[in-house]
């Protein structure tokens, strides 16, 4: 590829030395993606479960407050129930349900 277009919908548009984390054709994708994000003073992680159910997750973040789950499909905002706090940041545990994402807010 060399970052001209020959199919617009199932090819990228970037120089071949970049790799489009969100373009793929043809193949199988499985497990857990995180894309992190800075905005606004704050930490995004974008957890996305490509899996056909729905997975638990336990995870660490540096955060100075609670972190939030934003849910994108119906806009809910919840606080997350720390398992523990140290370090700096929390400790907790969620769900994704299959084949969605969760973004988890923490501030800097």
């Amino acid at each position: 590829m060399t970052g001209v277009d020959e199919l617009s919908h199932s090819k990228s548009s970037y120089p071949a030395r970049l790799i489009d984390p969100y373009i793929h054709d043809g193949e199988r994708i499985y497990g857990i993606g995180v894309t992190r994000y800075l905005k606004d003073h704050c930490r995004i992680l974008n957890f996305t479960n490509y899996n056909t159910k729905e997975e638990d997750l336990t995870v660490w973040v540096y955060s100075r407050n609670t972190p939030e789950l934003f849910i994108p499909e119906t806009g809910e905002i919840r606080t997350v129930t720390p398992l523990e706090q140290k370090n700096g940041g929390y400790l907790f545990s969620f769900t994704i349900p299959q084949n969605r994402a969760i973004f988890v807010v923490c501030s800097l």
